[in-house]
């Protein structure tokens, strides 16, 4: 589960406020590691029903939405010279 830029910049001031500030007091670290563990739960259920490949599309160069257009033919002279 890869960490966006602002995933790495949170961790990194969580790492920092345990690092760097006093230990908290029972009852907030409890509502700090609920509130993480609901992120956390959240993070992983939207990993868990993401579609594993994205959305699927088609390009064509037509500007009606019946689909891609046929082939082109190919039984075409060859082009003659004009004197």
């Amino acid at each position: 589960m890869p960490l966006t830029a602002y995933e790495l910049l949170g961790l990194g001031g969580v790492v920092y406020a345990a690092a760097a500030l006093p230990r908290l007091g029972w009852g907030n670290a409890r509502w700090l590691l609920l509130g993480l563990a609901i992120v956390v739960g959240l993070k992983l259920g939207a990993a868990a029903t993401a579609p594993p490949i994205g959305l699927t599309a088609s390009y064509w160069a037509k500007a009606t939405p019946e689909g891609p257009p046929s082939a082109r033919p190919t039984t075409r002279g060859w082009p003659t010279r004009r004197a």
